[in-house]
């Protein structure tokens, strides 16, 4: 109804009239999969449900403190650095391949080194007895009810959360072999939600290639061939700060330490009333072979697979830098050392391997500068388009910004009038991008270019469908070449 004027005189009415822009989605918001001590509070269960945490202090608030493994005590045979005499028996501290959760201090690695945001899906808890097939159901979400329905859990909770641009399932490098099929979901689920980029860890990657098993061969040889663009490997693990002090409260429940211990004046203190912090401190004083139980409980402890670490260093040099700068030659917070030692030499074979082409990312420690990340590329070495992660990563933001920006154009009519308008709006957007470094070419004319219309990339029968076809060629930063992506609209006419 238009407004009554009752005197004469000049009317300004100001009409807000939306304007379409498209703007770029977040790239360094994480999403964790793992157990979890708890999740949720009194009133509220986030069991996989994709929770967003906004800091370490309100993980713990919300899904409760690291996990407390347990450790076996073993016949060895060969001296190594977790064995010990007792005696002249040669003893190793083992772990529990079920009993390591990595989930807790991968999220507090993820804050210490950058991260502001994550989605955590806690699909259990740890007190549970698992065996591998049902931590590897849990953890990608193939588990069902009682009544034989399919729940959303787990990584199958992740497919309807489009926020979250990384994906990292820390837990599933403890089952070993089992962790690949995992992985290849992974990989699969990043390429079915088309914006998402994975990180994943190698299982071993604590030792050296020359102990045993090399971890890396048997990585590249189990990971498969599908969807490699869409990932990074990181090698080696990595020793984090002290924040759990080993005891023999780590050691497994049948372990007497009355007859392990071989020093006198072991009995008194075990069956003394006081509390288990003065009967720690009272073994460690009298007993070396138990100093050297605990020390070797306390590396095993502090070893972790750097994924957290990583998707934290992927947050900060988004947020300072760009997703189009690579995350690479940055120092790592949190660590102490690294497992292994890497030289030049020794990353030649990582980043480029000639019979698989799969790249592995080297942390290195260099004299002054400390432990630095001293690789930048994903999984697909050999595909040159997508070898290096920052450009994978800064394709999937354009994808899915455009998207996302031309979502409304699917009820216009498919003709010349729209086609202009999303031109116009994809060229505001890349030009946007160059002007903040992330295109290659001294012109923005040199960096990309649009293609949208009737014989230019579509035909009277994409028309007469609906569909309505956007090519663009983007020259990003490395290689310099154009990259061509289309871009497909179903149009409802």
């Amino acid at each position: 109804m238009s407004k009554k004027f009752k005197t004469p005189g000049i009317y300004v009415r100001e009409i807000n009239l939306p304007t379409p822009s498209i703007t770029r989605v977040p790239t360094s918001i994480v999403a964790f999969v793992g157990y979890t001590e708890k999740a949720g509070n009194s009133t509220t269960s986030f069991l996989n449900q994709p929770k967003l945490i906004t800091s370490f202090l309100e993980f713990e608030q919300n899904f409760g403190t690291a996990f407390v493994p347990k450790f076996t005590m073993d016949n060895a045979s060969v001296p190594a650095s977790d064995t010990f005499l007792i005696g002249t028996q040669l003893k190793k501290i083992n772990a529990y391949p079920s009993q390591l959760f990595f989930l807790h201090t991968a999220v507090r690695l993820f804050f210490e080194n950058g991260g502001s945001k994550c989605f955590i899906v806690s699909v259990g808890g740890y007190t549970q007895i698992r065996n591998k097939i049902t931590i590897h159901d849990e953890l990608v979400g193939a588990v069902v009810d009682h009544n034989g329905i399919p729940l959303q859990g787990g990584l199958k909770a992740l497919e309807h959360e489009d926020t979250s641009s990384i994906l990292l399932i820390p837990d599933a490098v403890a089952l070993e072999d089992d962790a690949y099929s995992i992985y290849q979901e992974m990989l699969n689920h990043c390429a079915q939600v088309g914006n998402r980029f994975a990180i994943l860890d190698i299982p071993g990657g604590a030792h050296p290639r020359s102990q045993g098993i090399d971890c890396i061969t048997h990585f590249r040889e189990n990971i498969g061939t599908q969807n490699l663009k869409n990932a990074a490997v990181y090698y080696p693990w990595l020793v984090t700060r002290n924040f759990q002090e080993a005891s023999f409260l780590h050691l497994n429940d049948d372990i007497d330490l009355k007859q392990v211990l071989p020093e006198d004046g072991i009995q008194p203190i075990i069956d003394s009333e006081t509390s288990t912090f003065e009967k720690h401190r009272a073994l460690k004083t009298i007993s070396p072979t138990y100093w050297e139980i605990c020390k070797i409980i306390q590396k095993k402890i502090n070893l972790q697979p750097p994924s957290g670490a990583i998707a934290g260093l992927f947050a900060l040099t988004d947020a300072n830098r760009g997703v189009w700068k690579a995350p690479a030659n940055i120092s790592i917070s949190g660590v102490t050392q690294l497992s292994v030692a890497i030289s030049s030499l020794d990353q030649r074979s990582l980043n480029v391997d000639p019979l698989t082409g799969k790249s592995i990312n080297a942390i290195r420690f260099f004299p002054g500068k400390g432990i630095l990340v001293w690789g930048a590329r994903t999984l697909a070495g050999n595909d040159y388009d997508w070898r290096y992660l920052n450009i994978r990563r800064t394709m999937l933001m354009i994808e899915k910004s455009i998207m996302s920006g031309l979502k409304e154009f699917e009820s216009y009519e498919n003709e010349p009038a729209t086609w202009i308008r999303i031109k116009q709006l994809t060229e505001n957007f890349l030009l946007q991008l160059w002007r903040d470094g992330a295109l290659a070419g001294s012109r923005a004319e040199h960096s990309f270019f649009i293609r949208v219309g009737l014989n230019e990339t579509m035909t009277s029968e994409d028309l007469n469908q609906d569909i309505l076809i956007l090519e663009l060629g983007i020259a990003m930063s490395k290689p310099a070449e154009f990259i061509i992506e289309r871009i497909t609209i179903k149009m409802t006419g």
